[in-house]
């Protein structure tokens, strides 16, 4: 990561006209509320939330599988013909939360046969839980899941066969399977839809 990146999470508008007008502004410093980011943290940005980054930094971004992009401000970015990126102003004034609202998460840590399991978001459409294995663990598997192996590596065993994993090749594991095994030294982001 690079030193000083942030990211761009919620706005300070009060109202959608108020919202409309910084924008026109270009008030960009006094609309968007940045924040310092760390390593290994876990950013919770709920449907409706302005979000962006500034910096470099390498983040394992889990979301609902969507073509719609809206955009209030592209840091005056070209595309390959020299043209300014397309703006969706009225589009995002209709979707985002005004005013911005912080999400309350609270993960809870518990252990697992040996292994620290923290689950960030269990919600309605998905859950996101992080698996810091050191002992094989068993793990159910409700629907299908998305894996990424955040450090370390280790062996998945599924279905009588085993593979081996590593930090930075993420995973599915299909609705076919309802429990698999991982032993190792790995620290596992796993999301489930529901």
């Amino acid at each position: 990561m690079e030193e000083g990146t942030k990211i761009i999470r919620g706005h300070s508008a009060k109202t959608k006209e108020e919202f409309r007008k910084v924008i026109e502004e270009k008030a960009w410093d006094t609309l968007l509320i940045r924040k310092p980011v760390h390593a290994n943290e876990f950013v919770y940005t709920p449907a409706g939330t302005i979000h962006g980054i500034e910096g470099k930094l390498m983040m394992a971004e889990v979301q609902q599988s969507s073509d719609v992009t809206y955009r209030i401000y592209d840091y005056d970015r070209k595309d390959a013909n020299g043209n300014m990126r397309e703006l969706h102003i009225d589009q995002a004034i209709e979707v985002t939360n005004i005013p911005h609202i912080e999400p309350d998460v609270h993960p809870t840590v518990t252990m697992l046969e040996g292994n620290e399991v923290v689950e960030y978001v269990n919600e309605k459409y998905f859950s996101v839980t992080r698996y810091k294995i050191q002992n094989k663990i068993q793990i159910n598997n409700p629907s299908y899941s998305l894996c990424l192996p955040l450090s370390g590596n280790g062996i998945l065993h599924i279905d009588g066969k085993d593979y081996d994993i590593q930090a930075g090749i993420g995973f599915i594991i299909t609705s076919h399977t309802k429990r698999y095994s991982i032993q190792g030294n790995i620290d596992l982001l796993v999301s489930v839809p529901k």
